[in-house]
């Protein structure tokens, strides 16, 4: 039943965006009125974006004594990014783990749990920003929704039960890889790292967003971007569909209504900035398979 529900999932999350297109076709029109030189911008952010992935995953790698090169990890970024959208689950992170595994020798399980502390800490970051937004909201009397103060909250408080000290709460079997990985990023003096280079993340989404939308001649505040951005992000944490398709579009669209923004504007420019990351991707994955490919084992 696992094993059907992803696809079936996806079927029905397509299914709902070829109608939902359909039927705002007005709305997708505004692509053709876009600002073509904002493109460009797009794409350096989006090899931004792999870059910072990459750095966060060498910052990862470094706790157990591999050292990952800027070429190397910017790749590594890269192909992770389109095995992302590969209809099997998690087949990103595994691409890089079986990779690290040829090449450095790195354990699979070992890293796999350091990973996950850091989606965790990511997450807590999201709602930590996603909740200052809101304050800012808050002081210009904009409109601050609870129903987006509970999702921010709910991410922050993932990331102060990974940090609690061991005893303080019973600690159910799951959750030790995710501790056991916070616990290593401690003491290597990796947290602060890690933790900037998510900031830079959740910076570089709500730019994009805030690009794409200028680029069709909608002006939203950037605080409004960065609130939408945040719920983006912290929808990843489903992971039903592929590269998150649908499920982001529909918490953009959510937010965006929760925010009085217009919500196919957000969504529009929220699909101009995915198809751009996707053109960049799906450019420098191949091209980096090609490359580190040719890497020896343990090089």
């Amino acid at each position: 039943m696992k094993l059907a529900f992803r696809p079936i999932a996806t079927v029905a999350v397509l299914a709902f965006s070829a109608w939902y297109v359909s039927t705002h076709l007005e709305a997708f029109a505004l692509i053709a009125d876009l600002d073509w030189r904002t493109t460009p911008i797009l794409v350096g952010i989006s090899m931004l974006s792999i870059m910072g992935n990459g750095l966060v995953l060498a910052g990862v790698v470094r706790a157990f004594g591999v050292r990952l090169g800027l070429a190397e990890s910017f790749g590594i970024s890269a192909i992770g990014g389109v095995g992302n959208y590969a209809p099997v689950p998690q087949a990103g992170p595994a691409a890089r783990a079986v990779y690290l595994n040829r090449v450095h020798g790195l354990s699979v399980g070992a890293y796999a749990g350091t990973v996950a502390a850091v989606y965790v800490i990511a997450l807590a970051l999201q709602g930590v920003v996603g909740l200052i937004a809101l304050g800012l909201r808050l002081g210009t009397l904009a409109p601050a929704p609870l129903e987006l103060f509970g999702v921010f909250s709910i991410c922050v408080a993932a990331g102060v039960l990974l940090s609690l000290p061991e005893g303080w709460l019973p600690e159910p079997l799951w959750l030790k890889p995710f501790r056991q990985g916070f616990l290593l990023l401690r003491r290597q003096h990796l947290m602060s790292r890690v933790a900037l280079l998510q900031l830079l993340q959740i910076g570089v989404a709500a730019t994009s967003l805030w690009l794409a939308l200028a680029g069709i001649g909608r002006e939203v505040e950037f605080v409004t971007c960065l609130l939408v951005a945040n719920a983006v992000l912290c929808s990843a944490v489903f992971n039903v569909t592929p590269g998150n398709i649908g499920v982001a579009e529909s918490a953009a669209w959510m937010s965006a209504l929760l925010l009085g923004e217009d919500p196919d504007a957000i969504v529009v420019a929220f699909t101009v900035v995915r198809a751009v990351a996707l053109v960049t991707l799906f450019t420098l994955g191949p091209l980096s398979t090609l490359l580190l490919g040719q890497r020896d084992s343990h090089d």
